[in-house]
């Protein structure tokens, strides 16, 4: 997946950075001046231009990140001691891609109770993408309770944080942990030997 993955994403990073230069190709010979600015001012806007060049940079760094990635794949070949983490959570999968709706569900109902909340007086909560991104910030200890105390008329909002902080951080948490502990010594178990009789 990741191979067949990196070639899509080179493909459009080719593609992007073939746009780039026949743009930058086209308006160096004096041609897109079909607007009325640009033919009576000289004014041009190079948004076209610009907004390619962001994204096969995109493109591009993703591609970097997926071949860098792909050293894993290698170095478990030659090391396998560093096949630990890859087994660990192709054992777990399905148990990952539970609790991650899970906990998607339950970010999006916290920021949706504190964009009504704190939405019309807070920056970081004015929208539901923004109130999303706090929250997940909050997670790595990036949040500012004062900010919350000056936008509040009680204490109402920093318990319904403090709630919030309760059942991410502690049980959401704990219950990834523990997925990722029983995964662990799940593939650290060894085999049972055929040879052996099962316990009584």
């Amino acid at each position: 997946l990741m191979d067949w993955g990196n070639y899509a994403i080179f493909g459009l990073t080719w593609l992007r950075l073939h746009q780039s230069f026949t743009l930058a190709d086209s308006w160096a010979a004096g041609g897109l001046c079909d607007s009325v600015l640009c033919q009576t001012v000289g004014y041009r806007d190079d948004w076209m231009l610009m907004e390619t060049l962001r994204s096969a940079k995109l493109y591009l760094s993703l591609c970097v990140c997926i071949q860098l990635l792909k050293l894993i794949k290698f170095m478990k070949v030659l090391i396998p001691k560093m096949a630990l983490a890859t087994a660990v959570l192709y054992k777990g999968v399905m148990d990952l891609i539970f609790f991650g709706i899970v906990f998607m569900i339950t970010m999006g109902a916290f920021s949706m109770m504190f964009y009504v909340q704190l939405g019309p007086n807070m920056e970081g909560y004015n929208d539901k993408i923004t109130s999303f991104v706090s929250l997940a910030r909050a997670l790595f200890g990036d949040f500012d309770v004062p900010d919350i105390l000056n936008n509040s008329r009680g204490y109402l909002n920093i318990g319904l944080f403090i709630l919030y902080l309760f059942v991410a951080v502690f049980i959401m948490l704990s219950m990834f942990l523990a997925i990722l502990g029983e995964s662990q010594a799940a593939v650290r178990r060894p085999a049972p030997s055929a040879a052996t009789p099962p316990p009584e």
